[in-house]
């Protein structure tokens, strides 16, 4: 039971109890009317007298039954009890009045199987799963591979924040510094709010996987239209703007490092 929350196990272990006593309170009636009833053994034809079909008459079309049986031997109680049946009926057994399923006690068995199976399915599927869902595993939680249109290893996706921010630097061409400073942002910020990347994915399309509450979200929106820009557009980057658009990776980086490392 310590899958189990809490205030689950008490309303469970409150609810089992009263579920057996409802599913015993028919055998526990019937037997208490075996004891308390009574059963015709033998009985005769009710006599016939002058006012017998105007009787019958007024009880037809008031759509009633009437049920008069004049007894000679009867078993039980008589003035307390309710009758029961003929242990021997003269005619066919009134179907309407017999149990649809007749299990032979096994209904409380049946009923805590059900309310066990309908408890598993409940916890299985509402709220996501949550309840029953599987511990993170390592694959689960291991740094993820970039898309294969990126085109990085493992050991450039790898490097620490300083010695990739330091080798973007250098670079000359600052459009495609840009370009890998943005990839390596994103796969930070994937790392950071838990977001895998699909291997098709471009760089705009694993941005807006990522959550709108992501808390770099604008500087990394920044950075991919700068990128964008001067990658396909052609624009050339100045050095104050580029300098920023380092500083702007500077955090995303060290975060999705530490997301990483703590993975």
């Amino acid at each position: 039971m310590a899958l189990f929350p809490p205030c689950l196990r008490r309303g469970f272990v409150a609810f089992v109890p009263a579920l057996i006593a409802f599913c015993a309170a028919p055998a526990v009636a019937q037997k208490s009317g075996e004891k308390d009833g009574y059963r015709i053994i033998e009985s005769i034809p009710a006599p016939q007298g002058e006012s017998t079909d105007a009787y019958a008459e007024i009880v037809a079309k008031q759509r009633l039954t009437p049920d008069t049986t004049y007894a000679t031997r009867i078993e039980g109680q008589l003035v307390t009890g309710r009758r029961l049946p003929s242990e021997e009926p003269d005619g066919p057994p009134d179907l309407s009045r017999e149990p649809l399923f007749d299990m032979n006690g096994a209904g409380v068995a049946v009923a805590v199987l059900l309310l066990l199976a309908g408890l598993a399915a409940w916890m299985k599927f509402a709220g996501g799963g949550a309840l029953l869902a599987r511990a993170p595993t390592d694959a689960a939680t291991k740094p993820q591979d970039a898309p294969d249109g990126w085109k990085m290893s493992a050991q450039e996706t790898a490097a620490s924040p300083a010695d990739l921010l330091s080798r973007l630097a250098q670079m000359s061409d600052r459009g495609t510094a840009l370009v890998l400073l943005l990839r390596h942002c994103l796969l930070a910020a994937g790392a950071a709010t838990q977001i895998r990347f699909a291997r098709s994915d471009t760089e705009r399309r694993a941005f807006a996987r990522l959550p709108r509450e992501y808390i770099h979200g604008n500087r990394l929106s920044e950075i991919l239209k700068t990128a964008e820009l001067a990658h396909y557009g052609g624009r050339q980057v100045g050095e104050a703007e580029f300098s920023a658009m380092l500083d702007a990776g500077r955090s995303i980086l060290a975060e999705g490092h530490k997301g990483a490392a703590h993975g």
